[in-house]
């Protein structure tokens, strides 16, 4: 699983003759939308063949499910998830493609909705742009001295009570799982109201991040 898979270059001097792409700057999901995509990558399967030209391609925007049901991991607030025409030859993202762009075209304008991130049970995931605008507006704003990471992404996520000690000055992660079963013990109440994600009572929805929490333990529940 790839997370935060997206950087930023500061670039010497600025491209001349070219029309840039804007970066998506509301949110939405594009679902059924077509959509292009481009890079340098290798030609064949084996990784063996660059042409050393910049091809593009047609991808569908397609929602949640498809990604969700081959990959576990799939983050639908993060990535997006994408599928090939039925009606072209485009073979999709290949080696030496990741960080390409993933554009959308509204009113004669391409706007890049997506960055190359991986590919997975045939199908190509890109991380979702407008996801990390703000941290991409920031260091834009103000670039910093050395490099910095984005922050961890927290649309909902399920987390332990970092603050919570169980018994013994224990937190939620240094006793077993079976401590965990219902019972009316108040020390047992408190720990399931206080270690949501290691007794694995988060909400299948819930983002699976563990940057997002505060918590010494944080468990996926999926």
């Amino acid at each position: 699983m790839l997370t935060n898979d997206i950087a930023l270059l500061h670039l010497a001097r600025p491209f001349e003759g070219i029309q840039l792409a804007k970066l998506e700057n509301r949110s939405g999901y594009h679902t059924g939308s077509f959509a292009l995509m481009a890079g340098w990558g290798s030609v064949d399967e084996q990784c063996e063949v660059y042409e050393g030209l910049l091809r593009e391609g047609e991808k569908i925007i397609v929602g949640e499910g498809p990604c969700s049901s081959a990959d576990q991991f799939f983050n639908w607030n993060a990535k997006i998830c994408t599928a090939r025409p039925a009606d072209t030859s485009t073979s999709g993202a290949g080696c030496g493609d990741s960080g390409g762009p993933l554009m959308i075209e509204e009113d004669g304008e391409y706007i890049q909705v997506g960055v190359v991130s991986y590919s997975y049970s045939g199908r190509d995931v890109f991380t979702r742009v407008y996801t990390y605008m703000r941290w991409i507006s920031d260091v834009i704003a103000t670039p910093p001295d050395i490099s910095v990471l984005p922050p961890p992404l927290c649309h909902g996520a399920c987390c332990d009570n970092a603050d919570y000690l169980y018994l013994s000055s224990l937190d939620c992660n240094s006793w077993a799982f079976d401590e965990c079963e219902a019972s009316e013990e108040t020390q047992t109440a408190w720990l399931l109201g206080n270690c949501t994600a290691t007794c694995g009572l988060c909400p299948a929805c819930a983002t699976t991040n563990a940057g997002c929490c505060d918590a010494t333990a944080f468990v996926d529940s999926q």
